[in-house]
């Protein structure tokens, strides 16, 4: 059996360990078109801002890895060109050679990724404008730092989702003077919580242009459509991704509501003996059903075992997500998981939503405040989703409530759960407690739900906590 995998990061090198132990007899082919596999692209803002000190870290494994561990032939710098379901065969582009080629197969897997969303921005394709998707978009990134990049030097960020947050506190790590550029506001969370991240950001001395929609760069100008001009020897575009759906397309594979690949919970396409996995891939929320795009690495990894399992003959489904995320920004922990309001609202839940603020443990510990928003469907009395911010335990938190609301666990019930409890850790009643005890109350004196108001205490504590030193290089040895 021959086993052929269009791309070697997350999904498809995950998919050829598995195979690999599941098959140790098959024939396992991973073609990726640039010069790295298998790497941490989440890792990449860190080795910019000189946490990690080597590349190796971030892509610790080569195609002599692959071979000697999964039996697998990696070949770097080969670009499929074209997929023909007919005959099953393949045409591959050996870009170091300049020569094409025929493969054949007997299963497919597509696990092509996604690539940077550039804007229609003039001047983009400027040596000072740079994104950040790939292994070698950072590198590019960290040599014009140490080289055309002195100190007293500005930098521009357009866009606030993940990747340019995250970016925006390396570079300031790295002592650069930052430019934000949001149209509206601050990361992806509901508008009332936006103040909270720009606090932080300010605290960290990062200047937040709104309203700002680029249209051109210019040397180390950016223009905006009102008119102003925004000075920055670096520019950054972390304006989102797009799946690269075009093998898929070619051959009419069927195509989901996001623009991504859209296959059944054992990772089949609409072609039999292709699969797709990762992030060219959407996939079903667990709350209701409907379709959901979350890139992120960890369910690229999940979905390359279930082609595995699958393809292996194992029936295995992929059950979806609920849409889990969280970054760091500075000092603070910031993520979501499940619906916001909005979508909440925009599918048609009747939904009570309500804010608290409690410590992530006791204060003569070090405990700090954990800001919560819940969204709860009062009909069947489910939580829906949170959002979480704070400075400590964040994550902790935000995995009770994924758990819970995968499955559909009634809120009465979350203010029972038998979490762990010693003061280092823990108040005695846990904020995860807390949500579903506030929760409780409210749905039993049938509360109206809450307007979305800034909490000024909160916001006052962000402004007034002394900053921290920032994080120390990460040693993975």
């Amino acid at each position: 059996m021959r086993i052929l995998i269009i791309g070697g990061v997350a999904a498809g090198s995950s998919a050829a360990a598995k195979l690999s132990r599941l098959k140790p007899d098959w024939d396992l082919v991973i073609y990726e078109e640039t010069e790295d596999i298998s790497y941490s692209s989440c890792n990449m803002p860190y080795f910019i801002g000189d946490l990690v000190d080597d590349p190796e870290q971030i892509a610790p494994r080569d195609p002599a890895y692959f071979k000697d561990h999964y039996n697998t032939e990696v070949y770097l710098h080969h670009r499929v060109e074209k997929i023909n379901p007919g005959d099953k065969t393949i045409q591959v582009h050996n870009l170091k050679e300049d020569r094409t080629f025929e493969d054949h197969y007997d299963k497919l897997l597509i696990a092509t990724g996604a690539r940077a969303s550039i804007p229609p921005i003039e001047g983009v394709d400027q040596a000072n404008v740079f994104s950040l998707r790939k292994f070698e978009d950072m590198v590019s990134i960290h040599n014009r730092m140490t080289c055309c990049m002195p100190e007293g030097s500005s930098v521009v960020v357009i866009g606030a989702g993940f990747i340019g947050l995250e970016m925006v506190e390396n570079f300031v790590r790295l002592g650069y003077p930052v430019k934000l550029l949001v149209s509206d506001q601050v990361s992806k969370l509901s508008k009332e919580l936006s103040p909270y991240l720009e606090a932080e950001l300010i605290r960290y001395g990062v200047e937040i242009i709104k309203d700002a929609r680029a249209v051109k760069i210019q040397g180390k100008k950016v223009h905006l459509k009102d008119g102003r001009v925004i000075d920055g020897d670096f520019v950054l575009l972390a304006t989102g991704i797009k799946p690269n759906i075009e093998l898929a397309e070619d051959i009419g594979l069927k195509i989901g509501s996001f623009g991504a690949i859209e296959t059944n919970k054992q990772m089949e396409t609409s072609i039999p003996d292709i699969y797709a996995a990762g992030d060219v891939v959407q996939t079903q929320s667990l709350i209701d059903g409907s379709p959901i795009y979350l890139p992120l690495g960890s369910t690229a990894n999940k979905m390359g075992r279930v082609v595995a399992d699958n393809m292996a003959g194992n029936k295995v489904a992929f059950p979806g997500i609920v849409g889990t995320n969280i970054f760091k920004l500075f000092d603070l922990e910031v993520g979501s998981t499940g619906l916001s309001e909005a979508q909440a609202k925009e599918k048609g839940y009747k939904t009570l939503v309500y804010y608290h603020i409690h410590r992530s443990h006791y204060a003569s510990h070090g405990g700090e405040p954990i800001l919560v928003k819940a969204v709860v469907d009062r009909d069947k009395e489910e939580l829906l989703g949170t959002e979480v911010i704070g400075f400590t335990g964040v994550k902790n938190r935000l995995d009770i409530y994924a758990s819970f609301i995968s499955f559909h666990g009634n809120i009465h019930d979350l203010e029972y759960l038998d979490t762990a409890y010693a003061p280092p850790f823990s108040t005695v009643r846990d904020v995860a407690l807390y949500t579903g005890m506030i929760g409780a109350n409210l749905l039993d004196k049938k509360a109206p739900s809450q307007e979305g108001k800034i909490d000024e205490n909160f916001l006052t504590y962000i402004q007034n906590r002394p900053s921290s030193k920032l994080m120390t290089p990460i040693n993975f040895s």
